[in-house]
């Protein structure tokens, strides 16, 4: 009888830890699973921080930027092209740039800076750096439409030829330029740096004093903390 127990004891700590391991793996890559949770989770309201932001980089030149290049609040948006909740936020961020005085700055934010959606991003500033930010951010909201097709570089590839990018300098600068690529690790290295606990993390700063808060999974509270920070900046 004791045998047994011993038996069945070591089973419920084998399992045990192979579970833990399949966690642990699925997390580490953040599995697609993994990300839906994440999506649901947040949309409930149970993720959220906000945080005061310390040593984040100034808007630089080569940051891409839409809205109010002269606004007094300024989004800076940490986003992953394969995260769920990142997708669904660009409609979101989009009217807040139409609707607000407000600039909004899109950086890059990958986990482990590797995988199919850090080499999406990868193409994504080789689009930037051979056909101009216009075609940038069309290339990225195709990625973010169609996540399905994240690591079909091939589909990637049309997409970048459609907006009118070299194919050959395409290929050329994913392949070898290491600017373009230290470009989405710096941005990363950075948002995980400030306090990022996922994506997509936004920092707001107004005068000078950054705030950031990951998930913005409350959209109306988020847009209403602009609102009130645009209004502040007027008066």
């Amino acid at each position: 009888m004791k045998q047994a127990q011993n038996t069945n004891s070591r089973r419920i700590v084998v399992v045990g830890v192979a579970v833990a391991m399949v966690l642990g793996v699925l997390l580490y890559v953040e599995h697609p699973m993994v990300r839906i949770v994440k999506h649901i989770v947040a949309g409930i309201g149970a993720i959220d921080s906000q945080h005061t932001v310390v040593g984040m980089t100034d808007v630089r030149s080569v940051d891409h930027i839409r809205g109010n290049a002269d606004a007094d609040v300024v989004l800076i948006e940490y986003s992953d092209l394969g995260c769920i909740m990142c997708a669904a936020m660009q409609k979101n961020f989009e009217k807040i740039v139409q609707e607000e005085e407000v600039m909004l700055v899109s950086r890059h934010l990958y986990p482990h800076q590797k995988g199919s959606a850090f080499e999406a991003a990868v193409a994504a500033e080789c689009v930037a750096k051979h056909t101009g930010e216009e075609a940038f951010f069309s290339f990225i909201q195709y990625v973010y439409e169609n996540q399905g097709s994240v690591s079909d570089t091939k589909v990637l590839a049309n997409k970048a030829a459609e907006l009118g990018t070299d194919a050959r300098q395409f290929q050329e600068c994913i392949a070898t330029d290491t600017k373009v690529r230290d470009r989405v690790k710096r941005d990363s290295d950075e948002g995980w740096r400030l306090g990022s606990r996922g994506t997509p993390y936004i920092v707001i700063v107004y005068k000078d004093r950054p705030i950031g808060i990951s998930y913005a999974n409350e959209y109306r509270k988020f847009l209403e903390r602009v609102k009130m920070l645009v209004a502040k900046a007027k008066s």
